[in-house]
Order: C-alpha cells, then structure tokens, then sequence
C-alpha cells in the first residue's frame, strides 16, 4: 500500500491560490521621496482590489498633503488612515492579502518602516502574491530586466494603454518633494493609478497561472 500522503489532494484551504484570488485580495503600490525610508517618506499608497475580469475596481489613494509646510505630519496622517483602513481588512473572514511587484523587497518593508518611525502599529503578515518572484522563477535570467515596466513592454503583461516611464520623471519626483508643485505631485498621483495599479491588475491576470499555488504570509 502506498503512503497516505500519496492520497492527498492539493489543498484548496485559506493559503490556496484559488481562495487567495476569490476573496479578491487589494492590489498595492506605492510612491515614495526616495528609495530609504529612514531618509523619506511615503507620499501615495495606492489600493485597488482583484477581480478575475472585466473593468477594475475603483481605486482607493492615500495621499499626504504637500501644501502643508510639515511634510512629517502629513504623512503621519496618511499613515493612520491607510493602517486604520488595513485593519478592517484584517478582520474580513480569511484576513487581508495583497497583491504588488517585488512588494515584498520595497512597498512593504517601507510602510513598515514610516509605520515604526511614527509610532503607528505595523501592519500583521498578510497573504502576500508578489508578482516580481512569479517572472523571476519564470524567467530565470533569460532576460535583461525584471522591472515591471521593462516586463510589461516586452511581454504585454500590462495595462497596453499605459505609459511608459521616460527620463524626465526623475524631476516630478524632485519638484513634488522639493518645490512642493502640486501638477508634479499630481502626476506621480495619478501615475500611481493609471500606470501601477492598472498594470498590476493585468498582469495578475496574465500571471496567475505561473504563479505558486499556495500564497504564503509574508
């Protein structure tokens, strides 16, 4: 007789891929002033959730205010409402999940960062998809780049109708924090929403079916 464990059917429990995408789990990305959080803060959280098909759903920013002259406090602010927002999807039946591109290394870790450096609780374990890992064991390096844009402008796992990152985005970025230009600001918001969070929805779509079968917490 073969061992029991031969039996077994793959799982289909809480951690299972399927159930993960069914409770339609928040797609995340976020803007920064830079790339350390102990020398920036975060500027947008943007969150939209998953669905299977069709037109996304309405995307959810939070936004610190960059006509206030202190730029800390405002984020604190931000801070807050996103935690607070986060922690009734914590308490949905099967917890909260995200979904992002390479979330894991840098969208995660910073909220964590500014969450701890203003006193605000962090964020628990979550569900956690990253789609950076999906090309990377995918792909292996059999391409140039794994950036999300370079992967998206190569294969067609993005949004086709958004933009492309060029070289003049660097000096939104510089006026938003520095110059306080609120039409710079306002281009990093809505690259935020029309770029990143529509482009991860399509490529979820594209993706999931390369993607691990057990969505781990992270």
């Amino acid at each position: 007789m073969k061992p029991s464990h031969e039996h077994r059917k793959p799982s289909h429990g809480a951690g299972s891929l399927d159930c993960f995408l069914d409770r339609q789990p928040l797609l995340l990305d976020i803007e920064t002033t830079g790339l350390k959080a102990d020398y920036g803060l975060a500027m947008v959280i943007g969150v939209s959730r998953y669905t299977p098909s069709g037109p996304r759903e309405p995307v959810r920013q939070f936004k610190i205010d960059i006509r206030k002259t202190d730029m800390e406090k405002s984020e604190r602010d931000m801070l807050e409402d996103f935690r607070a927002f986060m922690e009734q999807e914590v308490q949905k039946e099967g917890g909260a999940g995200i979904i992002t591109f390479n979330g894991t290394r840098f969208d995660v870790p910073f909220i964590q960062a500014r969450l701890m450096a203003q006193g605000i609780p962090l964020l628990p374990k979550m569900r956690h998809l990253d789609l950076f890992y999906v090309i990377k064991n995918t792909l292996r390096y059999t391409v140039t780049s794994r950036r999300a844009k370079y992967i998206q402008s190569i294969f067609k796992t993005g949004d086709p109708k958004a933009p492309l990152k060029d070289s003049s985005q660097m000096f939104t970025w510089l006026r938003a924090t520095f110059s306080r230009d609120t039409a710079a600001f306002q281009r990093i918001v809505d690259h935020n929403r029309n770029e990143c969070l529509q482009s991860l929805l399509y490529q979820t779509r594209r993706l999931k079916g390369l993607a691990p079968q057990t969505v781990p917490l992270r």
